[in-house]
C-alpha cells in the first residue's frame, strides 16, 4: 500500500500482524476502511500531541507491546483495552524511554542496541517471545528506523552498512542495504509491513523496491 501526504510515517505508526497504532493527529487518513485487509487488524489511534511519535514510542510484535515509560497508567489501560487480549504490554521502567531507538523487532527475533538490566531483558523476551541479540558497538546504536529485522533478513540503513560489517558480532541472517521513499536513508522511517500489508511512500523507486521484495520475502 503506498501512502501518501505522509512523510517518515514509521515514526507515527506502529504495526504488527494483529494491530496498527497511531497518532490520530497526524494519521488521520491512515486507514483505508474498504480495504479487507485493514479490517484484520485492532485499530487503535492515539490523540494529543504527546502522542505524536506514537511509532517510536511503541515497538512490538504478535505476541507483545514494549512502550514507552512516558506512558501514563489511564495510557496504559487504553492500549491494553484496545488491543487483543493474547497481547500482553510491558512499559519500560528504565531510563532508555522509547524502544524505537534503541531496539528492533519481529515476530522471532529482537535485537537491542543497548544492553540493558538483567530483568528487563529477561521481562522483553518473555512479552515477546523471541530469541534476544544484545549489538552493542561503538559505531551506532541499532533501532527501529537505522536496522529493520524480518523472519529470515535484516535491512540496513545505507549510512551504517560499511559500520556494521566492521563489527565482530553480526546477526547471522542475510543483510540487505537501501534508501526507502526515493532517497530516505532510514528505513524504518518510510517502510512498515507485517504478513499481509508492505507500507511504503508512493515516491519509492524501482530499485528499492526490488530490494525491499527481497528483504520481506
Amino acid at each position: 500500500i503506498y501512502l501518501k501526504g505522509i512523510e517518515n510515517f514509521g515514526n507515527y505508526i506502529t504495526l504488527t500482524d494483529k494491530v496498527c497504532i497511531f497518532s490520530e493527529n497526524i494519521c488521520k487518513n491512515i486507514v483505508l476502511s474498504s480495504n479487507d485487509i485493514w479490517q484484520k487488524l485492532k485499530l487503535i489511534p492515539f490523540k494529543g500531541h504527546d502522542q505524536n511519535f506514537i511509532g517510536n514510542m511503541i515497538l512490538g510484535n504478535s505476541n507483545g507491546l514494549i512502550i514507552s515509560n512516558f506512558f501514563s497508567d489511564y495510557k496504559l489501560r487504553y492500549l491494553i483495552k484496545n488491543s487483543w487480549d493474547d497481547i500482553r504490554v510491558l512499559r519500560l521502567d528504565e531510563n532508555r524511554n522509547n524502544p524505537g531507538s534503541f531496539m528492533t523487532v519481529s515476530n522471532f527475533h529482537t535485537i537491542l542496541g543497548k544492553n540493558l538490566q538483567k530483568k528487563t531483558i529477561q521481562k522483553i523476551k518473555s512479552y515477546l517471545k523471541t530469541s534476544i541479540y544484545i549489538h552493542e558497538n561503538s559505531y551506532f546504536t541499532i533501532n527501529k528506523f537505522n536496522f529493520m529485522i524480518s523472519q529470515k533478513a535484516c535491512l540496513i540503513s545505507p549510512i551504517y552498512f560499511d559500520y556494521y560489517l566492521q563489527t565482530k558480532k553480526r546477526i547471522e541472517l542475510p543483510l540487505f542495504n537501501t534508501s526507502v521513499s526515493n532517497g530516505c536513508k532510514y528505513p524504518g522511517l518510510a517502510l512498515l509491513f507485517n504478513k499481509e500489508i508492505c507500507l511504503m511512500n508512493s515516491s519509492t523507486t524501482s530499485n528499492e523496491l526490488k530490494i525491499i521484495n527481497k528483504f520481506i520475502n
